[in-house]
This record gives structure tokens, sequence and C-alpha cells, in this order.
């Protein structure tokens, strides 16, 4: 017979386990609501790929701009949020199939400031480009209409003034080819309404954007919404009809030795809008 003091412990026992898994289901579920309000906390940006010829390797999407640690040359490297690396090593990691490969001009670590030597090399198997004279063709990033002056890890922000990117702006990664020390001019597309009736019309204005933001008239370039596409005229204006079906389509611009604009979103409505 069990002896009768023995009881209690062994109620205690039958009561151990399903409060361990409480416990458990508490903190899990403790960690994941910090885990999504951590994020929350990271800036939300858009970013696009281009690569040659202005082929877009990745269009236009929505991403949440949280650290990073990346492996460069047998080294584990943490790279801080809101910069341009963070993001491009999210999408990698978790979006699409984006092999990235990188040097260090200066050994990385846990330390986000080491991040500032890292050296976007490789995206989508694409090498940069070995040139005469020092100069090459390779990868480099604009942040809205204007050419990045600092690394794409650094903490410093993308133009070393400590800020760092921000939510809502729009991050350009492409394939630069270099005319002396610039990269060539990247098209962007200013839509007159970001909502259109089907079948209608839409007027939006082209330029082309040099590293230091200032844009001109992209005269002759070819504007998409959809299926559908335009000209551009002498003033970079052009009126391009919209899709007949509702929906969400992306306008965007290309024209040879240029880089295809960043796509913006026009919701296309029945009704107007």
């Amino acid at each position: 017979m069990p002896n009768a003091a023995h009881e209690p412990s062994r109620a205690r026992r039958r009561f151990a386990l399903p409060l361990a898994v409480l416990l458990l289901v508490v903190l899990a579920a403790t960690a994941g609501a910090r885990a999504i309000t951590a994020r929350a906390h990271y800036p939300t940006i858009r970013i696009m790929i281009v690569g040659k010829n202005g082929r877009v390797i990745l269009p236009a999407r929505s991403i949440t701009d949280a650290p990073a640690t990346l492996k460069v040359e047998g080294h584990r490297c943490a790279v801080a949020a809101g910069t341009a690396l963070a993001a491009l090593a999210d999408l990698a990691r978790a979006h699409v199939h984006l092999p990235l490969g990188l040097m260090a001009y200066e050994p990385c670590d846990t330390n986000p400031a080491s991040a500032e030597g890292l050296f976007v090399e490789t995206i989508d198997g694409i090498h940069r480009d070995a040139a005469e004279k020092g100069t090459y063709n390779g990868w480099a990033y604009k942040v809205g209409n204007r050419g990045a002056t600092a690394g794409a890890g650094s903490e410093k922000g993308p133009f070393g003034n400590g800020r760092k990117l921000s939510t809502g702006q729009d991050v350009l990664w492409f394939w630069c080819v270099y005319k002396g020390s610039l990269c060539q001019p990247t098209l962007g597309v200013s839509p007159a309404h970001t909502t259109a009736r089907a079948g209608g019309k839409l007027d939006v204005k082209v330029d082309a954007y040099d590293e230091s933001g200032k844009g001109t008239p992209a005269d002759g370039a070819t504007v998409t919404l959809g299926s559908q596409s335009a000209t551009a005229g002498a003033t970079g204006r052009v009126q391009i009809t919209v899709p007949a079906r509702a929906g969400r389509y992306l306008l965007s611009a290309h024209k040879r030795g240029l880089v295809t604009a960043f796509q913006r979103t026009i919701v296309v409505t029945a009704s107007g809008g």
C-alpha cells in the first residue's frame, strides 16, 4: 500500500507537467509578442533591384528593415537595422532566392559598426566587373533619387550624416555602369494620381536623375502600366491608357542606357479614383 504521506507530492507531480506546458506557452507567446513589437520599431521601406541593361531582378516591395547577421569571409558579421545592406540581407534570407556575395575591406564581427567595411560584390549571381584604371562596373544603391555616399552597412546612414533609413523611403539597388566616377542616371516616374479609372488616362512625368538627385526630362523613355505603354516627349510628360480591368498595377519607365524607374503602384477602379 502506498504511503499516504506521499500523496500530496504525487498530486503536485500530476499538475507539474500541465503547469510547465502552460508556462512554456505563455513564455513563447510573450517572446513572439516582443519580437513583433521589436520589428514594429524598425523602419518599413520599399526596395527594388535592377540588374544589367535595366532588367528588373526584384520588383518593388515593402519590407521591415530589421538587423541582420551575414557570414563574410568566414566571419559572422552584424548589420544594423535601417541600413540598405540589412534590407538586402532580409530579401536574400526570407523573401526571395537572391544569392549575395560580399567582401570586407576590414574584418567584420558582431559589432554592427564593423559592417561599414562591407561591400556588395554579387547579387543574384551578377558579379562586379574589373576594369582599367581601378574603376569597375558593379552594384550601387540610391535612396529616393539620390546616390548614397556611405557604405550600405554603415550605421551613419546612406549619406554619412547619422540618419539611417526611415519608414516610407525607397531603396534602389542597381547595376552601375561607371562613366568616370559616376553611375548612369536612374529614371523616376511621377504619376498625377495613384488611383485611376479603368480604361481612362493617366498623366505621368518621367525624369532622369543623376547621383545628386537632380532630374531632367527623360525624352523618349517608355512608360509602362501593366501591359499598356507610351513614350514620353521632350518635356518628359506622357499620357498613358489605364488597363481596362480594376486592380493594382505597377507603373515604371525604361530607356536604353539608363536604370529602370522604381515602380509605383497604381490602383485602378471601375468607378474612378
